[in-house]
């Protein structure tokens, strides 16, 4: 296991030449497991692990929490049947990632009714809010600012306070992730994986076009059969 961790911080180093100054590094807005929209910075197989997570949160329950694994940290709130998780590295303090977080639902909310968060369908909502998930990542991984203004919320709001657990007890009866984080080449591969999920958010879509013309084309030749019926009668003697 120290070889695994060792062979994996000499490859980050390897790829982190260049500074970089993301703390958050992946962020997403879920109803339940579906994930309506996600951005990230980085590639690797997080994103697996934030599915495993959002299947074991309880929907119905507002709460905040945090999974700590590896060198990284997995924070998530819950409101209104809504959650709002990231992914941080592990030194990135809490109060800016829930200030973040908070940030998130309350642009969530401004953009789309409840309605429509309660229907709307996996990644249907990627294309226009990823982009607002990656502005606020940027700013509040780098703007001095965020960090005084959360600072100053925390202390006025002590009552509010999140659990940190290890998120190997949340995993403890499955197998073990070994968590992989790249932070290059991620352009291309988050290109390919919306790529992907925009041509099933397409077949969903086309589906559903189908569906509806279908029943509006049976209930139009139940229409002409009932007209016809009504002026010729049922045996169509006229």
């Amino acid at each position: 296991k120290k070889e695994k961790k060792e062979r994996r911080r000499k490859t980050n180093n390897n790829n982190n030449n260049k500074p970089f100054t993301m703390p958050i590094l992946y962020a997403l807005v879920a109803r339940g497991d579906a994930v309506l929209a996600e951005h990230a910075v980085a590639t690797g197989n997080f994103v697996t692990v934030s599915r495993v997570i959002l299947s074991k949160i309880p929907a119905d329950e507002t709460r905040k929490m945090s999974y700590a694994y590896d060198d990284y940290v997995f924070h998530y709130m819950v409101e209104q049947q809504i959650t709002y998780l990231c992914m941080t590295e592990r030194e990135f303090p809490a109060r800016i990632v829930f200030g973040f977080l908070n940030d998130v639902a309350g642009r969530l909310n401004a953009m789309y009714t409840p309605e429509q968060l309660q229907t709307s369908l996996a990644f249907s909502l990627n294309t226009s809010f990823s982009r607002t998930l990656e502005r606020q990542m940027d700013h509040f991984s780098n703007d001095p600012s965020v960090d005084s203004i959360e600072l100053a919320k925390s202390k006025i709001d002590q009552t509010k306070s999140q659990m940190t657990e290890n998120l190997d007890l949340l995993l403890e009866r499955g197998p073990k992730i070994d968590l992989l984080v790249d932070r290059t080449n991620t352009l291309d591969q988050q290109a390919y994986v919306y790529k992907q999920e925009s041509k099933k958010l397409k077949c969903a879509m086309l589906v559903r076009s189908v569906r509806c013309w279908i029943i509006v084309g049976v209930i139009a030749i139940f229409a002409i059969w009932l007209t016809i019926s009504l002026v010729c009668g049922f045996d169509f003697s006229c």
